[in-house]
């Protein structure tokens, strides 16, 4: 059964090309969505295996979000992906446990990431 993904990313057009190119790499993309606000519903509605989450949304940051998701309850992987490399919020981000990786890594390096993540335990199995 293919990896049920969330894009929750701002910019439309890029979560359309990646949205094409992990479709065609056998990849489900469950979902959409471009805000922060509507991450966390999206989350809990369509139970995606895996959630790719921008780091820079217009109205919050993917850290913040992603911590969202699981004070809901959700133990959903999470993979930020970011045009922005922050050594701080990378090592941020390994440290509550989700994953990392540059948009400059493209969707080869965003694939690598995904399995990764839905490879390992959850915060609770660990």
């Amino acid at each position: 059964m293919p990896v049920r993904i969330l894009l929750v990313d701002d910019d439309e057009r890029f979560t359309e090309l990646v949205r094409a190119a992990l479709t065609d790499d056998g990849y489900d993309v469950v979902g959409a969505v471009h805000t922060a606000a509507a991450a966390t519903p999206a989350v809990i509605d369509l139970r995606p295996d895996v959630v790719v989450l921008d780091l820079v949304l217009p109205d919050g940051d993917g850290l913040s979000v992603a911590d969202e998701v699981r004070a809901e309850g959700s133990r959903v992987p999470v993979v930020l992906f970011s045009s922005l490399f922050n050594r701080q919020v990378a090592a941020d981000a390994f440290d509550a446990g989700y994953g990392y990786v540059e948009k400059a890594a493209g969707v080869d390096g965003l694939e690598a990431a995904i399995d990764a993540a839905v490879a390992l335990p959850g915060p609770d199995e660990a």
